[in-house]
C-alpha cells in the first residue's frame, strides 16, 4: 500500500541563483500555496524533450540536498569530477540535478515528476519517497539522487527557474496474517484467527450459569468464545456453562 502524505518541504525564495559558475544555476524552491503539483495553465514537457539520464555520481558530491540546473557539459563535470559518457547535446537541452542529501537508511528514492512551462517560467516538481511502515531496507547511509535532460528554454537569459517539492511515504505490503496453525499459544491460552489473524486469548470460565451465544451468524465480539477449542475447554472445566448452537 502506498499512503501519500504531500508536503512543501521548502519555503525559500522563488527565484534562481547563479553560482561561482555562470552556467550552474541553484533553483529556490516555491512556497507551497496549496495548489495541485501541476497548475492548469502551466504547459508540460513531451515526453521526448525529459529523460531521466543513468549516471552515477561520486558519493562524496551529492552529501548535501540541493536543486541545480547545468547548462554546459564543463559545468557538470566540474561540479561532479564526473569523467563519463553524458547523453546529452547542450545545444538543445539542459540538465536538472535533485540530489536528497544524506538519509540515515536505504530505501529513500529521488524523484522528478514533470517539468511545467508557462511563459519564461519553469518549474521542476521534485518528489522524495520514503520507507514507510513494513518497508525492509539497508541500514546504511543512502544519498539518492535523479539526473535528467530537458529541452533549453527558448529564451535562456529570461528564464525563470523554480522548484516545486513534495514527499511521498510508501508503506510496504504487510506480511501475511498468521494463523493457528503456525502459532504457539502459551499454558492457559488458545488460539483464536475469527479476527483474520491468530491471536492468543486466556482459558477463563465465565460465571455458572452463563450461556454462550454461538448462533449464526456470529458477531466478532462472540466468535471468539464460540471458538471449538475453547469449547472443548469450557465443556472439561466450567461447570454449569453451556453454549446456545
Amino acid at each position: 500500500m502506498k499512503n501519500l502524505l504531500l508536503s512543501s518541504l521548502l519555503a525559500l525564495l522563488t527565484t534562481s541563483c547563479m553560482t561561482d559558475d555562470p552556467e550552474t544555476i541553484v533553483v529556490a524552491a516555491d512556497e507551497d500555496d496549496g495548489a495541485s503539483i501541476t497548475s492548469p495553465d502551466d504547459k508540460r514537457d513531451a515526453v521526448s524533450e525529459l529523460h531521466v539520464l543513468d549516471v552515477a555520481l561520486p558519493f562524496d558530491e551529492v552529501a548535501d540536498e540541493s536543486f541545480r540546473v547545468f547548462t554546459s557539459r564543463r559545468a557538470f563535470h566540474d561540479t561532479y569530477g564526473f569523467t563519463g559518457t553524458l547523453d546529452v547535446d547542450f545545444r538543445y537541452q539542459w540538465v536538472f540535478v535533485y540530489q536528497a542529501g544524506s538519509q540515515p537508511t536505504g530505501g529513500y528514492i529521488a524523484g522528478i515528476l514533470d517539468i511545467t512551462r508557462r511563459n519564461d517560467r519553469i518549474r521542476f516538481h521534485t518528489q522524495l519517497a520514503t520507507p514507510g511502515n513494513g518497508c525492509i531496507t539497508t541500514q546504511a547511509e543512502s544519498r539518492p539522487y535523479v539526473v535528467v535532460a530537458f529541452r533549453k528554454p527558448t529564451r535562456p537569459h529570461a528564464a525563470r527557474l523554480s522548484v516545486l517539492h513534495r514527499e511521498l511515504v510508501n508503506d510496504c505490503e504487510l506480511p501475511e496474517p498468521a494463523s493457528c496453525a503456525a502459532t504457539l499459544c502459551a499454558t492457559q491460552t488458545y488460539c483464536d484467527e475469527s479476527t483474520g489473524t491468530a491471536q492468543c486469548l486466556p482459558l477463563e470460565c465465565p460465571p455458572p450459569g452463563t450461556v454462550i451465544d454461538c448462533k449464526l451468524p456470529l458477531t466478532p465480539e462472540r466468535a471468539p468464545r464460540c471458538n471449538p477449542s475453547f469449547q472443548q475447554w469450557v465443556g472439561g472445566h466450567c461447570p454449569d456453562v453451556t453454549f446456545a448452537l
